[in-house]
């Protein structure tokens, strides 16, 4: 090993071992039974990976999960082909690794060299296999055994399984890194680093926002797909980086005649050769049968006119039709994004929680007074500034009304209400701070790290005269203008750019404007929370949430506006999304405006799941909001087994979205008399949205399915979607494709459509 990697191990396992100690409390008897934890430091629970999987009864069907806590495994594992689907997940790849050193030249116990074939540090033979936020490490490469580079075969992970799903993983070694063997794999935000060959194989395999870092001069891909084999490499928005001299590095080489590469969307650094590709030891016969690609990449490694003659071309429309499910899906239809969106990330985000210290500080201990009329925003500030010197903890709202005006969070901070707790938020415009026309927040965290806000507690934003200011500055004025005249509302709760966060059981009761803003927050659980507003309080979103990895689980949204409205906005990023892996399910929608996106969606947003909901009442049921100035790239959005009464329209899609004119009854004229207008960066774009098992009564109209004539709808599904409205569907400037779905309308067609192709 590397003296500096070594030095890197060491630190991890120093932070290792300390956040060991801090997690111990939470595991033990409460994990279920198909659940497997190793944690080498704490008793009782199991010490290496192989003891966890060598436990796993084979030819089970039962799908068992190995949580692997904080450390370094020295260790190589080795998953059977007759095992039951096992999923592997860390608690990040820079504290949970599992390493090992072997060499192509090491020596068996005959004596004799063992080969590239049998370096591996992980073997994955069964199908279905996952794993999350592990580093793979064979640290058995250049330099680690005194052998040059050229002997420095020594494989990280050996894939001989199918469908195999590895999100936010670090592959490492130097030479033959990740071998996709056999079988369709994906990969979803993970490393992979090497200098030699470190991608190669006969497999199928999808990288969709890698990095990917050469260490050394070299070939990145050695595919050797089969000739009847459609596709081998894809990478998708992925990061191509050296750490070599400029020119010093090939995209690929084919190690044999069918090698079936494609880079789309992707970023290049300058390492990258300007021919990008290159044939085998000079064999000029892999010409003629190679399959490398390229589309659309960006960065001084991108060099088209520089690449050699005989790429193969990809059009537009071929490119954009590149998506997991459609290189991985086969027969099956097997989507591997669900794999991450429904499985991975949520057993992480509900198995790795925000954890703290065992120290509670009862704010009454710091002078609050829970009787309703002294404010006591000095006290509970001291209580979390105690908290926070004390290297946090749980700051304690006991039963009672403590009114308070605007207070700030900290990191490793669990705010928690007590049953019968009421924090009652000051209605005194006086005791909200202005900075830049905008009202403090009444509760803030701004880059906080392992942060909660849980009880069965009640936050009252006491919101009333917000409302009525509100209201009373747009008389005589424009909406357009109100801002001007009244400084922007306090949120209820603002969680901005915070990392592992928990929001739990608590109620929230009357906002000034929006409840709860998660934006730009990474690994969010909310869940069991209730949010209620009258129905005509203006801009009480329930949440309004951005960033990635998010649960939200068993809701109750009752409020003014969107009970749910992911945002994506801000600036289009090529390999990385505003937004990204939503599940939504089991929430109940009330009043409000339903479950929406947008209407800023011009960061991108991508896997979204929402299912097992029930909305009564809502202006809308599934809601897609985006217009001309604020709209951006929208996809891979799956609804299912969602339940709607007296919904207005259960089903709204609009690239029209203008809020100040009557919501939605104008959009299918809107978007009949547009003209088709040039694309630009803004322009919305929904595609590869699946909408299945929706049951809708009481409607009054089917739906608005609205996208631009310069910019169609396109991969839309709608599969047993039944709905009973006054007016039918109307579908304009799509591509839908509609199976076993019954729109029943009063009066008027089923279906309307204008620039729409409609497949049954």
């Amino acid at each position: 090993m590397l003296n500096s990697t070594k030095k890197i191990f060491s630190t991890i396992a120093a932070l290792a071992a300390v956040m060991l100690v801090a997690v111990s409390g939470a595991v033990g008897a409460g994990v279920p039974a198909r659940v497997l934890v190793v944690a080498p430091n704490i008793p009782g629970d199991i010490g290496t990976i192989q003891q966890a999987i060598d436990s796993i009864k084979v030819n089970s069907k039962t799908p068992v999960t190995i949580l692997v806590h904080p450390g370094i495994y020295h260790e190589r594992i080795n998953i059977s082909a007759n095992l039951p689907p096992v999923s592997l997940i860390g608690d990040n790849p820079a504290n949970t690794i599992i390493a090992y050193s072997l060499i192509a030249y090491d020596k068996g116990s005959d004596g004799k060299p063992i080969g590239m074939w049998n370096t591996a540090t992980a073997r994955i033979r069964e199908n279905n296999f996952s794993a999350m936020n592990i580093t793979f490490v064979n640290d058995g490469g250049q330099g680690g055994k005194g052998y040059t580079r050229m002997n420095g075969q020594a494989l990280a992970v050996r894939l001989d399984g199918t469908h195999d799903v590895f999100d936010n993983c670090h592959f490492t070694s130097w030479q033959d890194t990740l071998l996709v063997n056999a079988g369709r794999d994906y990969f979803e935000n993970c490393a992979i680093t090497g200098s030699t060959d470190y991608i190669f194989g006969a497999g199928c395999a999808y990288f969709d926002r890698c990095l990917i870092h050469s260490l050394g001069h070299g070939y990145v891909t050695a595919a050797k797909t089969p000739k009847a084999q459609r596709f081998g490499f894809v990478f998708n928005r992925c990061r191509v980086i050296t750490s070599t001299a400029p020119d010093r590095v090939f995209l690929g080489r084919p190690w044999g005649l069918y090698a079936n590469v494609i880079f789309k969307h992707s970023w290049m650094g300058n390492g990258i050769n300007p021919r990008g590709w290159i044939v085998w030891d000079g064999n000029k016969r892999d010409i003629k049968t190679t399959r490398f690609s390229e589309f659309a990449n960006s960065g001084p490694g991108a060099m088209p006119q520089a690449r050699i003659s005989w790429l193969r071309p990809l059009s537009a429309s071929v490119a954009n039709k590149l998506t997991p499910r459609y290189v991985l899906g086969g027969k099956s239809a097997w989507n591997p994004q669900r794999v991450v969106q429904v499985h991975l990330i949520p057993q992480y985000l509900t198995d790795f929680p925000p954890r703290f210290p065992n120290r509670r500080f009862n704010i009454t201990h710091f002078g609050a007074a829970g009787n309703g009329t002294t404010l006591n925003t000095a006290a509970i500030q001291k209580a979390i500034h105690a908290c926070a010197l004390a290297g946090g903890g749980e700051v304690v709202i006991p039963k009672g009304k403590f009114l308070t005006g605007p207070i700030t969070l900290v990191s490793n901070m669990n705010l928690h209400l007590a049953r019968g707790a009421v924090l009652l938020m000051s209605n005194h415009f006086s005791d909200y701070p202005v900075f830049h026309h905008r009202y403090q927040n009444c509760i803030t965290a701004i880059g906080c790290d392992n942060i909660a806000i849980t009880g069965h507690g009640t936050i009252n934003g006491q919101g009333t005269p917000w409302w009525n200011a509100y209201k009373k500055s747009k008389l005589g004025g424009a909406p357009s203008l109100a801002a001007d005249k009244l400084p922007h509302r306090p949120y209820l709760i603002l969680l901005d750019h915070c990392h592992h966060v928990l929001v739990r059981n608590v109620t929230l009761l009357n906002s000034p404007m929006c409840n709860l803003v998660t934006g730009a927050c990474d690994d969010v659980v909310v869940t069991g929370i209730t949010v209620k507003a009258p129905i005509h309080s203006p801009n009480t979103d329930g949440m309004d949430p951005s960033g990635r990895n998010y649960l939200i689980k068993g809701c109750t949204f009752d409020e003014g506006d969107d009970c749910i409205a992911i945002k994506a906005g801000g600036r289009a990023h090529l390999l990385e999304p505003a937004s990204e892996n939503y599940l939504v399910e089991d929430c109940r929608f009330f009043h409000g405006h339903g479950m929406s996106v947008g209407s800023g969606t011009g960061g991108g947003l991508t896997d979204l799941t929402v299912r097992d909901c029930t909305f009564d009442g809502t202006q809308a049921g599934v809601r897609l909001k985006a217009d001309i100035h604020n709209g951006g790239l929208v996809d891979d959005l799956f609804y299912s087994n969602l339940t709607m009464k007296n919904v207005d329209i259960p089903i709204l899609v609009s690239s029209y979205y203008n809020n100040t004119s009557p919501w939605a009854y104008t959009i299918p004229q809107r978007a009949l008399a547009a003209k088709r207008l040039p694309v630009i960066a803004t322009t919305p774009r929904w595609r590869h949205i699946h909408i299945a098992d929706i049951t809708a009564t009481g409607a009054a109209t089917a739906a608005f399915i609205v996208g631009r004539p310069e910019m169609p709808i396109t991969d839309f599904y709608l599969h047993d979607v039944h709905i009973a409205a006054r007016a039918g569907m109307y579908i304009v400037n799509a591509d839908i494709t509609m199976h076993n779905c019954r729109i029943k309308a009063k009066k008027g067609p089923q279906i309307m459509a204008h620039n729409a192709k409609i497949t049954n």
